[in-house]
Parts: structure tokens; C-alpha cells; sequence
């Protein structure tokens, strides 16, 4: 993760000088100069506002994860130093958006501010419209929220910016489904399935905000099912996800993250309409995959940002929201609240642990983490009962529930699911 961010960082980005300045460009105009400087329908100059947002968001997870307690590496200065300038420039041109507008275009030339155009899906390459709307904001509205939490930035602006954004947000694709373009290769319009999803999931994990959370993300399953869910497979017991309204392809990608935002949907809510057409799309998507590892689509070719750097983490979600389906033979950290900097696993662990634990006892341990954030929440999938929990030096009391610092045991039918809470120390040791 590391090497992506540092190479994109010192490959990809807008000049000073330029309109839409320190921003990164998705694309390489020329594939082989390592140099990323580009659309890949409307060429050099042009970025995609949206990808410069979730890469913000990324950058920020990659700060915390990088930042040790009491000292601020230089490295990860740079990834919030980064996201920061990212964050400013998109919240320097949010504006309020309407029905053909969202509040930021979707592809804009870097240098002179002009938004770009779509073309025509005939293959005429002729353009037909302005390339003005997407709502694939989701990362943006994460990374302005971090950099308020955190109080890095011009939070002022970016509060601004945020309120603007969700607001568009409610009164447009919340209500008419419009959820627009979100790849790079598609040279005109859209609607796609990882807009609207990864909205949904955005939505449950700020219900706080989404006085209607349950009706608005059921909303938007029912549009993906209606248009773009596909039956090829109902033979077989399972509606999996084409990816989007104009390539009404499968993907495995797509179907995994249906399926673990489903079940997210079913964890908070305790409906499990959804539960088994989600456990069988996870079983759908594992075909995708050879013996070797290669991983593509049924109908298609190998796609190494679908296949690799999205498709698995979907997995690692759905594990999160129906921990039944977390492995019950290991020990795993299966989510937690705050960004994890380090886990060690018995018998593997690096034995220079941070905190004064006997060293007699480091052999008892099962498992050693550290948390960005002081308060935070973990479930973890264990093989047996903890004997005991420590936080630094402090023994965490087993409770009936959660209203302070402290861990609860439920029992499955081979071991069970631990639940930690902590709100004054970062650093847990399980024996």
C-alpha cells in the first residue's frame, strides 16, 4: 500500500499553476512513461474530480496507519499533507448542483477549469454532452469528514463543502435514482452500480444523519435489482450484478460488493431479506477466480482494479456484518471503528511490544493490536474464550453490555465472536 501511495503521489499529480491544482489525473496517456497525466477518452489534462476524493480518503487511512504513538513520521506527514491540498481544491469548487449538475463535474480539464465533455456510447466519438455529473462522492464526503474529526485543514471549508455535497446528494439520486458514470473507459453516459452502492453503504455508516436509513437503502437495492440485476444464474438460486446500465456485464466485483453492503444492511437492521441471495452472490463471485489466482469476469477479460483492488475487500466486509461467515478455525480481527497500525497473531508476534507485559506472558498471548484512535470498537473471530484482556496495562473487565470500556464473549457454535471497547488507551493484548 505503501509504494502505490508514495508512486502515485510522485506520478500522478496537478501542478501548483494549474486551475485544479494538486489533484492526481487517473489515467496514462502514454501507457509506458510510468506517468499518470490523463483521461482515457478525453486524453491529457483531463481528471476525474471524483477519483481525486476517494484517493484523498485513502491517503488519510494511510496516515493513520503509518503514524506511531508519540512520533510524527515524515512519511506520514506527506499523506495528510497530500490529502489536505486534495481536499481544498475540491471543496474550493463544490457548488450546489441540480438535476443535470452534480456539485462537481465529473471529468474537468486541470489546467484551465473547463469542464470536459462525454461522448457519444454510438462509438462516433462525437461529443454529445458535458460531463458534468456523477455521484460517486462518497470518498470526497469521507475525506473532508477525517480532516474535520482530525481538525486538520481548512475545516470550515470543508464542512461547507460536505453540506453542500450530501444535500445534493439527498435531493437528486436519493429520489430519482440518477446515479451517473463512475468509469474511465464508458465514453459517454451511465448510471452505474458502484455509485449507487457505495452510496448505500456511506448512508449505514451515518445513519446518525439518515433519519430514513432503512427506506433510502432499500431504495437503492431495489434500483440496482430492477436495473441491473441479472438472471442468468436464478436456475441456480442466486440474482448476481451487472456493472452498469450501458455494459450490462457481470462482475464480480460488483455482485461481492452487493452482497456485503447487504448484509451491513441486515446486520443494522435486523431484516434478512436480503441474507441469502447475498451469501449465495459471494458464493457466485468465487468463480471468478482460477486455481492459479487469475480472476476476471465470466464474460470478459482480466481486470486487474476490479478483480484485485476492489473485489476482496468486499469479503472482508460481508465477514464483518455476518461474522457466521468470518473463518471459526483462526483467530482474526474482523473490523474495527478505527484505522488498525499493527496486529500480531501468535505465534508470529514482533516481540518488541510497546507497553510492560511480562515477558513470561508474551507466550500466553493470542493476540497484540494498536489502534489509531483512543476510542474505538472491534469484533474479532476466535477460537476459544479470551482468559484475559489488557488494555496497556490495564486488565478490560468482561461485561453484559458495552456502555463503557470493556468486552463482551458470545458463543457460536465453534468458538465465538469477541467485542471490544475502549475509550483512554489504543493498545489491547489478548491472552
Amino acid at each position: 500500500m505503501k509504494f502505490i501511495a508514495d508512486y502515485y503521489l510522485s506520478h500522478s499529480l496537478s501542478p501548483n499553476n494549474a486551475a485544479w491544482q494538486n489533484i492526481p489525473f487517473p489515467y496514462n496517456t502514454l501507457i509506458y512513461s510510468g506517468l499518470y497525466d490523463g483521461d482515457m477518452v478525453e486524453g491529457k489534462g483531463v481528471t476525474q474530480p471524483d477519483k481525486a476524493g476517494s484517493f484523498g480518503y485513502e491517503l488519510i487511512k494511510m496516515y493513520k496507519l503509518t503514524r506511531k504513538k508519540n512520533f510524527q513520521s515524515v512519511t506520514s506527514q506527506l499523506y495528510l499533507d497530500a490529502a489536505i491540498r486534495i481536499a481544498n481544491t475540491l471543496a474550493k469548487y463544490a457548488k450546489q448542483g441540480n438535476e443535470n449538475e452534480s456539485p462537481l463535474p465529473f471529468k474537468v480539464d486541470a489546467f484551465t477549469g473547463k469542464t470536459a465533455y462525454l461522448k457519444s456510447n454510438s462509438g462516433d466519438h462525437s461529443n454529445v454532452e458535458f460531463s458534468s455529473y456523477t455521484t460517486n462522492w462518497s470518498g470526497t464526503l469521507e475525506l473532508w469528514l477525517d480532516l474535520i474529526k482530525l481538525k486538520k485543514g481548512n475545516t470550515a471549508h470543508y464542512q461547507k463543502a460536505f453540506d453542500m455535497v450530501l444535500l445534493w446528494m439527498r435531493n437528486y439520486p436519493l429520489k430519482n435514482n440518477k446515479w451517473g458514470p463512475f468509469f474511465e473507459d464508458i465514453p459517454g453516459f451511465s448510471n452505474t452500480q458502484i455509485n449507487a452502492i457505495t452510496f448505500a453503504e456511506f448512508i449505514m455508516r451515518h445513519k446518525e444523519i439518515f433519519p430514513n436509513w432503512k427506506e433510502e437503502v432499500k431504495g437503492i437495492f431495489n434500483w440496482t435489482y430492477k436495473n441491473l440485476g441479472n438472471h442468468q444464474w436464478e436456475n441456480y438460486g442466486v440474482i448476481v450484478m451487472n456493472e452498469q446500465t450501458v455494459y450490462q456485464t457481470p462482475g464480480n466485483s460488483h455482485t461481492a460488493r452487493q452482497a456485503a453492503t447487504e448484509l451491513l444492511y441486515g446486520a443494522l437492521s435486523g431484516d434478512t431479506l436480503y441474507q441469502q441471495n447475498a451469501i449465495r452472490m459471494l458464493n457466485w463471485a468465487t468463480y471468478c477466480v482460477d486455481i492459479d489466482g487469475k480472476n476476471n469476469y465470466p464474460r470478459d477479460e482480466i481486470w486487474l482494479t476490479d478483480g484485485y483492488g476492489d473485489y476482496v475487500r468486499h469479503y472482508i466486509k460481508a465477514m464483518a456484518a455476518e461474522t457466521d461467515l468470518a473463518p471459526d478455525d483462526e483467530n482474526h480481527i474482523i473490523s474495527s471503528t478505527s484505522i488498525v497500525n499493527q496486529a500480531d497473531y501468535y505465534p508470529n508476534f514482533n516481540k518488541t511490544l510497546s507497553f510492560d507485559i511480562p515477558k513470561e506472558s508474551i507466550g500466553e498471548a493470542k493476540i497484540y493490536y494498536r489502534t489509531f484512535d483512543e476510542k474505538s470498537t472491534e469484533l474479532i473471530r476466535m477460537v476459544k474464550k479470551p482468559i484475559k484482556i489488557v488494555m496497556d496495562k490495564i486488565v478490560l473487565p468482561e461485561k453484559q453490555n458495552l456502555d463503557s470500556e470493556g468486552w463482551i464473549w458470545k458463543p457460536m457454535k465453534k468458538g465465538g465472536l469477541l467485542t471490544i471497547y475502549h475509550i483512554t488507551k489504543n493498545e489491547i493484548t489478548i491472552f
